[in-house]
């Protein structure tokens, strides 16, 4: 992708937890950005993952999506880029279900040792950036930025 500043940006929002039986059935990259290029933005940002722990990409660190047979980042990006918009991931850090399931130890913790829950009404779980956590996060960015052609990376949940 050429250097440009990018005016129009669209955020695909994508949560997609495992109990849905019929995710991903009907993925079309082809149709999809088909329909995104209809807001005709310069820049489109894709979930690599997501606040369930979920990777939508072929990772060997992460926890790929379990019904999920392609590669829905990879093969968005380079279709997005194929028509000529930019790519930004989209990478969650602080709600991470996935990582506090399988490793208790990595929750973050209040101040009276119980879950950390600043939005009650979610039901994302907060793993903590003073655990192991952080390195398994900055690795799944080394290794998205080193198999995507990539533009950047949205950090988010920080907290």
């Amino acid at each position: 992708m050429n250097e440009t500043f990018h005016y129009k940006s669209l955020f695909i929002d994508f949560h997609n937890p495992e109990f849905l039986p019929d995710a991903f059935t009907r993925f079309d990259p082809h149709e999809t950005v088909a329909l995104i290029r209809l807001a005709r933005p310069q820049m489109v940002m894709y979930w690599a993952n997501d606040h369930y722990g979920n990777c939508f990409y072929d990772t060997e660190l992460g926890h790929k999506h379990e019904r999920l047979a392609a590669d829905y980042f990879g093969d968005l990006t380079e279709e997005s880029h194929a028509n000529g918009m930019a790519v930004f991931a989209y990478y969650v850090v602080g709600w991470h279900n996935y990582a506090v399931i399988t490793h208790p130890d990595w929750e973050q913790v209040d101040q009276n040792g119980q879950p950390f829950k600043p939005f009650p009404a979610f039901s994302w779980r907060w793993a903590c950036l003073n655990s192991p956590h952080r390195d398994q996060c900055i690795e799944e960015m080394k290794e998205i930025v080193g198999k995507y052609d990539v533009e950047g990376i949205w950090i988010d949940i920080l907290l």
